[in-house]
């Protein structure tokens, strides 16, 4: 039997900006092919170990989990020992002054992942390298594209 780790931000706004104003939609962050009920999978099938990692990648907290662990949960998805599933949330678009960071940076990965899915790590941990501090207007795309070939192509279009 297998032993199951879910790691789960869970964000409560309790209380308004003070502005009723919201920022328009960019559309939903759209589940990339080959994932597995909308997380980004990677590591071996036959991992005894399943990590669950829900990120928004505005979240301050996100942001601290990351740089903690990231490599040690690069190190054993690495060797075999854990399977990550990635769930891409953009529950902080708000925070980013109308730029909508949350929603570009999932869509960004999960379209890394759709197109280099052995890169999702590493651009999971430039993104959060890079992270831009909460309420601020988040990164601008060409920022975004300085998180190497995966992120040019992540980001292109936007």
């Amino acid at each position: 039997m297998g032993l199951v780790v879910a790691i789960v931000f869970t964000v409560v706004k309790a209380a308004t900006t003070g502005s009723s104003a919201r920022p328009a939609a960019s559309g939903p962050v759209v589940a990339p092919q080959g994932a597995d009920g909308g997380a980004m999978v990677t590591g071996r099938a036959d991992a005894k170990v399943k990590l669950e990692v829900h990120a928004d990648y505005v979240c301050p907290f996100g942001g601290r989990f990351e740089r903690a662990n990231d490599a040690e949960i690069t190190r054993v998805i690495g060797d075999g020992t854990v399977r990550q599933y990635l769930y891409p949330l953009a529950f902080l678009d708000e925070r980013s002054n109308g730029t909508l960071h949350s929603s570009r940076a999932a869509n960004a990965a999960a379209t890394v992942y759709d197109k280099a899915p052995d890169k999702l790590l590493a651009f999971n941990s430039a993104l959060y390298a890079d992270q831009p501090a909460e309420g601020s207007d988040g990164l601008i795309r060409r920022q975004d594209r300085r998180l190497g070939p995966a992120g040019r192509r992540a980001t292109a279009g936007h």
